[in-house]
């Protein structure tokens, strides 16, 4: 009760409680959180990119001072923004685009770097909505919040997202594994196409299966991308690798 308190508090006042600050709070205020015997607090409910069960988990006060509380949350927010703020001092692009059809034109850009889902390892839709309806009550008016591609749907995109679902289908969209495959094509032929002749693709991607693998150097190759080299890095902090 006491996050609903500070919810409506700041909603009856007509104030907006940072967005960031809100959803690192709700990490830790909810029924998935567990006590982390280490630091002697409240770990967050995201260990992973899942949300895993639990049996038992301890009530946590947003008013501690703590990693989770009001205060921390505002003081990580605070320095994430000093840090970014030299970002100010350069010219720079946001488009909100499909990355299979995106506004630039033919051979404009030197180097295309790409991030793309993890076949079936990340339900990144599913998992985002554990903010989204949070953030919804303290943000109203705020028209990103929804699926631009489809904004009756209310939360993230799930029709049009690449994410191949376990059993093939999810909500009546079927998500098998020749729609990644051709998907992920369609997307890679599009960084191909924005390249310039001398230009250079990286792509970032992590599974442990074989098949998640194939997947992706089947969408690599069938995009018309050559691969050139590879190189395994580690992007994990190791304190975000909880164990229950």
């Amino acid at each position: 009760m006491i996050l609903l308190d500070l919810l409506k508090l700041f909603v009856d006042q007509d104030t907006k409680l940072i967005p960031l600050q809100l959803s690192k709070i709700i990490r830790h205020c909810n029924t998935v959180s567990f006590w982390h015997k280490g630091s002697e607090t409240v770990a967050g409910a995201f260990g992973r990119q899942a949300l895993p069960m639990c049996w038992d988990y301890p009530e946590y006060n947003p008013l501690s001072p703590f990693a989770g509380g009001l205060q921390d949350s505002l003081d990580d927010f605070a320095e994430a923004a000093k840090q970014i703020s030299v970002s100010s001092l350069s010219v720079g692009q946001v488009h909100n685009a499909d990355a299979t059809e995106t506004p630039l034109p033919d051979g404009s850009v030197s180097v295309w770097f790409t991030d793309p889902p993890y076949y079936d390892a990340i339900a990144y839709a599913d998992l985002s909505d554990f903010f989204l309806v949070w953030l919804k009550r303290v943000m109203r008016d705020q028209s990103l919040l929804c699926d631009i591609f489809d904004p009756a749907t209310g939360f993230r995109p799930r029709k049009e997202r690449l994410y191949r679902t376990p059993g093939g289908c999810r909500a009546g969209f079927l998500k098998i594994k020749c729609f990644y495959e051709t998907v992920m094509a369609r997307s890679f032929a599009e960084g191909k196409r924005i390249l310039n002749t001398d230009g250079i693709g990286c792509i970032v991607f992590a599974h442990k299966t074989t098949e998640g693998w194939e997947a992706l150097l089947t969408g690599i190759i069938n995009g018309g991308l050559i691969v050139t080299s590879s190189w395994p890095i580690a992007t994990e902090r190791g304190a975000r690798l909880l164990a229950r």
